[in-house]
């Protein structure tokens, strides 16, 4: 086993450990549930790992401060899982996942990992799937391209596909870390913790700790596990079932916009450090590049029409006096944001319509094709 490192990534967000926990023989899989508030949808979560064909594995819930039934719930379940199942409530409410995962990676004793919402669901080959290919080929991290997505009442489920394997494909071990990097600032991954399984002590060795942020943290999290990884597995099977319209915390546009910033950190600490990107800066920089306008896009999108003086007493509240004497261009620069989204927006609108006129169009030439053949 890899004997663990002093942590020395500052940006990585605290790790809460309990002073005893009934623990049982070493398993194969820790499958690490962050919950909060989950209600009745932490049965259906667990009733799907009870149902998995593979059972070498442990269930650590880390309850984030949940007001509701569900920890009840899960202690109702409990004995269901022989001594499989870990219950661990964090004492303040940390209102994202860094700090639940974080400290799920600290109580796993599994040689490999998993990361399964509360709200969410696995097929029950699951496990069984993902443990034999990361033995079989010494993978550091089981990337799925594909996975479901369902509906908000858990009846109806969709296919969704990474951009790069819309057409299909196939079970690929990838050491090629700069094509990686390269298809990264692409945009051709979709970076979430919960579709992948990961080496446990890879993780800990590396020090790939979620970073002390919400939201954003599994984007970042995810692209420095993708340059990390040294043995990475891409598969085309769907195993997991993501539900549409998970609940989340409330936020502004300062608390939009501090990720941001503590993203950019993040990733230029993680990051500046590979060897890959002491070699071809460029891609260190169109990563940072992409995820700060993909992030600002996200803010436009998601607060209707903001205000320039809105972001710019946001940037204040951030920043503060560290604005010194280019405060009095914040202003400018939020109006042009302002502006330039609003223009963005209306030419998507008007694609949108010409598409929907063109499409009409033909339909009406193929119709009088068709009649003037009869």
């Amino acid at each position: 086993m890899t004997k663990r490192k002093k942590k020395n990534n500052p940006a990585a967000a605290p790790v809460e450990k309990p002073s005893s926990v009934e623990t049982f023989a070493f398993p194969a899989v820790s499958v690490i549930v962050p919950m909060h508030d989950a209600g009745s949808l932490i049965a259906e979560c667990l009733d799907s790992l009870l149902a998995q064909t593979f059972t070498n594995f442990e269930v650590i819930i880390v309850d984030d401060c949940s007001t509701d039934s569900s920890p009840a719930i899960v202690q109702s379940l409990a004995p269901q899982f022989g001594g499989r199942l870990i219950y661990f409530r964090l004492k303040n409410y940390s209102g994202g996942k860094s700090l639940p995962s974080n400290t799920g990676i600290a109580l796993a004793r599994g040689e490999y990992v998993r990361f399964l919402d509360a709200e969410d669901r696995l097929v029950e080959t699951a496990l069984e799937e993902d443990f034999k290919l990361a033995r079989a080929t010494k993978a550091d991290v089981v990337w799925h391209t594909r996975f479901y997505n369902l509906s908000a009442d858990g009846t109806k489920g969709t296919l969704a596909a990474e951009p790069k394997y819309q057409d299909g494909d196939e079970i690929s071990l990838d050491g090629d870390l700069f094509t990686r990097a390269k298809e990264l600032t692409e945009g051709k991954y979709y970076l979430e913790a919960w579709r992948n399984f990961f080496r446990r002590d890879f993780l800990i060795a590396d020090e790939l700790y979620f970073p002390n942020m919400h939201p954003y943290e599994d984007i970042v999290w995810s692209q420095v596990l993708l340059i990390h990884a040294k043995r990475f597995l891409r598969v085309p099977s769907a195993v997991y079932l993501c539900r549409e319209n998970k609940p989340q915390p409330t936020a502004d546009e300062t608390s939009r916009l501090k990720p941001i910033v503590t993203g950019l950190k993040t990733l230029d600490a993680l990051l500046s450090r590979h060897e890959l990107f002491k070699t071809k800066p460029q891609l260190y920089y169109t990563l940072l590049e992409n995820y700060f306008n993909e992030r600002l896009a996200e803010i436009f999108k998601e607060f209707s029409e903001p205000a320039p003086f809105e972001l710019y007493a946001a940037l204040q509240k951030i920043f503060g006096k560290d604005l010194g004497e280019h405060d009095v261009l914040i202003p400018a620069l939020c109006s042009v944001l302002v502006q330039q989204q609003r223009i963005a927006e209306a030419k998507v609108k008007q694609v949108k319509e010409y598409s929907a006129q063109a499409a009409q169009k033909i339909a009406q030439l193929e119709g009088e094709i068709k009649s003037r053949a009869r």
